[in-house]
C-alpha cells in the first residue's frame, strides 16, 4: 500500500517549520526552477545562506482582526522535492545550516525517499476545508500556545479528508476534535489514533464545514508561486 505524507507534516519532519508566523527555518526552491544552477555531477555551488523566500511557493493566510497573518512556505516545493527525489536541490537548501542539524535533516529526507513515501501538497480545496475546520475548531477549543501549530494540525486533517486517506496521529487535541467532528472509522493502536477517511464512501460533513464560514469573518488567502496548483 502506497504511504503518503502531507506537505505540512513533511515540513515539520524536515524542520522547515519555524516558530515565527512569517518565516521558515529554510526555503526549498522548486526543483524544476533551479535545475539550471546545478553543474552536472558537481551539484549546486556551495551556499552559506538560505535561498530567498521568493524562491519558493507561499500561501498567505490573513485572519482579519482575529489573529496576525501567517505564511505557509514551500508546500509545493517540498512535495516536488520528495516526489522527484531531488536530493541535490534539497541538499543545497540546507547547506548553510550547522553540520549537526544538516545530518538530522538529511537522515530524515533519506528515510522518506527510501520508503518511497509520496508527499501531498496543500491545494485550494484542502486550504478551504482547513480554514473551515479551523473556524469550527475555535468554537470548541482554544488554540495551542503556538497558534501556527493549530493551523497546521487542521491542514493535516483536511489533507486526509480530501484525499480519502487514513490519518495517523498522536496529537490528543486533534484526535478529540477529529473524532467529535468527523464521522469516520476510528481505531486506536498503542496510543496512536488511526482515522480512516477512505473506508466509508461518504463522510458525514456538517453543513457549517461547507459554508466557508471563515470568509464571513474576513479571513483571506493569497498564493504566490503556486503554478497550476491553485
Amino acid at each position: 500500500m502506497q504511504q503518503s505524507i502531507s506537505s505540512v507534516t513533511a515540513k515539520e519532519f524536515l524542520l522547515v517549520q519555524g516558530l515565527e508566523r512569517t518565516k521558515a527555518n529554510y526555503y526549498i526552491p522548486m526543483p524544476k526552477a533551479v535545475n539550471h544552477l546545478s553543474e552536472g555531477s558537481s551539484g549546486f555551488p556551495k551556499r552559506d545562506h538560505p535561498f530567498p523566500k521568493g524562491s519558493t511557493d507561499q500561501i498567505i493566510l490573513e485572519f482579519g482582526n482575529d489573529y496576525p497573518a501567517m505564511i505557509e512556505f514551500g508546500n509545493l516545493a517540498v512535495s516536488e522535492t520528495i516526489n522527484l527525489k531531488a536530493k541535490q536541490v534539497f541538499t543545497a537548501s540546507i547547506q548553510f545550516l550547522e553540520k549537526e542539524k544538516r545530518k538530522i535533516i538529511m537522515d530524515r529526507f533519506g528515510f522518506l525517499l527510501n520508503q518511497n513515501i509520496t508527499c501531498l501538497p496543500l491545494n485550494k480545496n484542502t486550504v478551504e476545508l482547513g480554514l473551515n475546520l479551523f473556524h469550527e475548531f475555535l468554537s470548541r477549543y482554544n488554540t495551542k500556545e503556538n497558534f501556527k501549530n493549530t493551523v497546521n494540525d487542521v491542514f493535516i486533517l483536511a489533507t486526509a479528508i480530501n484525499t480519502a486517506s487514513t490519518l495517523v496521529t498522536k496529537d490528543s487535541l486533534l484526535n478529540r476534535f477529529a473524532s467529535e467532528y468527523c464521522k469516520a472509522s476510528l481505531k486506536e493502536v498503542a496510543g496512536t489514533l488511526l482515522i480512516d477517511f477512505g473506508k466509508e464512501k461518504s463522510i458525514e460533513i456538517p453543513k457549517s464545514r461547507e459554508s466557508k464560514g471563515y470568509i464571513n469573518k474576513g479571513w483571506r488567502v493569497q498564493v504566490r508561486n503556486y503554478q497550476g496548483a491553485w
